[in-house]
């Protein structure tokens, strides 16, 4: 059984946050030097507590409110410390796609409820991006999204928009908001988007036709924009090897 690294870096901010009185700055700190993360310290941790507490209220856990000695406080730190360095760097956690691999394959349910798979759509260039509807960021850039979409999807674009929204209901709200034509994927559980190492929404991966993570995109973008619009239609014009073998080999 795999564990998550993620899952394991939620808990273990509970109990600083909680246990630790007045540690959420040394929380902060902690988290974003030790696991790498190049985000807004305050944006993120907070977000990542308040996750974490409402994890442990749905399994049932009781999280405590007693202050710890200051030796108490050094001997956590401790631990939780090479806790998050072994969840982060010695395999515990799944790896992210990295470009010019074959990105890991998935399978998640649409709003109309059938089944979509990644590997699915091998053959066609794939935008995955993962997104939320109380992420304002992820909603200035989805009109962008469906001008891509409707620009290249005829020359084999595909968008899938994965949303890690826990109530369907606000997707499809917005779905109908945008007149959004492209595929919407739902990752309630943060299943897809934990195996993908994605926490920082919107964030996008471009795949080749074969499968292959192209480029990443952290944070909004316009992708109607010329310069992606450009380099969309380069991608989607690449030979690639399974082309290059079904084509007619000419004569002597």
């Amino acid at each position: 059984m795999m564990i998550d690294g993620r899952a394991v870096v939620q808990i273990i901010s509970v109990v600083l946050g909680t246990c630790i009185h007045g540690s959420e700055n040394r929380l902060r700190t902690l988290v974003v030097s030790v696991s790498g993360l190049q985000v807004k310290p305050r944006r993120y941790c907070s977000n990542l507590v308040s996750r974490a507490k409402h994890w442990t209220r749905r399994q049932g856990y009781s999280t405590p409110s007693y202050r710890v000695s200051h030796k108490s406080r050094f001997y956590s730190y401790t631990i939780i410390l090479l806790v998050i360095v072994c969840a982060t760097y010695c395999g515990m956690a799944p790896l992210a796609p990295r470009v010019g691999e074959q990105v890991p394959d998935f399978e998640l349910m649409d709003l109309s409820d059938t089944l979509h798979r990644l590997s699915d759509y091998r053959g066609k260039v794939v935008v995955v991006n993962f997104w939320a509807t109380w992420c304002p960021p992820c909603r200035d850039e989805l009109p962008s999204l469906k001008r891509l979409h409707r620009a290249l999807s005829s020359k084999g674009l595909e968008i899938l928009a994965v949303s890690v929204d826990e109530k369907v209901e606000d997707v499809r709200w917005m779905q109908r908001e945008f007149d959004l034509d492209f595929t919407i994927l739902r990752d309630n559980g943060y299943r897809v988007s934990r195996a993908w190492r994605t926490f920082k929404y919107p964030e996008t991966y471009i795949i080749d036709r074969e499968g292959r993570l192209h480029a990443f995109e952290e944070g909004p973008r316009d992708w109607a924009a010329p310069a992606f619009i450009r380099d969309f239609v380069k991608l989607l014009n690449e030979e690639t090897p399974s082309m290059k073998t079904e084509s007619p080999t000419s004569g002597p």
